[in-house]
């Protein structure tokens, strides 16, 4: 069965870059390169931007976030809390 194509490169948020994102803690996987063609990119995601959750389970880093996408059939509609400069938002898209 093919797992849900977001179309990102994400990297956990370290210490160092929380005050840079605007961030109150070091959790999440920061977003560092969106496929322009994917379904991130079509969704408007954009490098830099922190996901928080998916589909209202908290992220703590890229590996839990990769393995979530992993276990998400194509197709599926997922739904992201992204902080983006400090603004959370909700994004919904299909994978």
């Amino acid at each position: 069965m093919p797992h849900g194509y977001l179309g990102v490169d994400i990297r956990d948020v370290n210490p160092d870059k929380v005050a840079a994102l605007k961030l109150k803690d070091a959790r999440g996987a920061e977003i560092v390169h969106v496929d322009h063609d994917g379904p991130a990119g079509k969704l408007g995601l954009l490098q830099h931007d922190v996901v928080l959750e998916m589909n209202g389970q908290r992220i703590e880093g890229q590996e839990q976030l990769r393995r979530m996408l992993r276990e998400t059939p194509a197709g599926r509609s997922v739904t992201f809390l992204i902080s983006r400069d400090g603004q959370q938002q909700t994004m919904t898209t299909q994978l």
